[in-house]
């Protein structure tokens, strides 16, 4: 699904990488968005009782916790710190490769 801002920003750019990259980012917050739905529902559809305070804090830091180690594996394969480097390449493409990515 894109939407209408994403249009704009791939236009601008004409580039389908940042067009992906924006929609990939933008998932992080459709699933955050999830995370605070199920969080809130788990505010108000906790059983009443003694423990009602332990079950509100267990699950709500699960939700927030799993999202947490969620989000940072997503971005960091989504932009990762360091660039794979193919060894498969002949020499003459390597260079092109190697150009085109921003690496050496």
């Amino acid at each position: 699904m894109i939407l209408p801002w994403m249009e704009e920003i791939a236009g601008k750019f004409q580039s389908r990488r940042i067009l992906l990259t924006v929609r990939h980012s933008a998932e992080v917050l459709y699933v955050l968005a999830a995370v605070v739905g199920l969080s809130l529902a788990t505010w108000f559809l906790t059983p009443k009782g003694d423990n009602q305070t332990v079950w509100r804090s267990s699950v709500i830091l699960t939700l927030a916790m799993c999202y947490l180690m969620w989000a940072i594996t997503y971005l960091s394969q989504l932009h990762p710190l360091i660039q794979p480097m193919r060894s498969d390449l002949r020499p003459e493409f390597a260079e092109g490769y190697s150009e085109y990515y921003g690496t050496e």
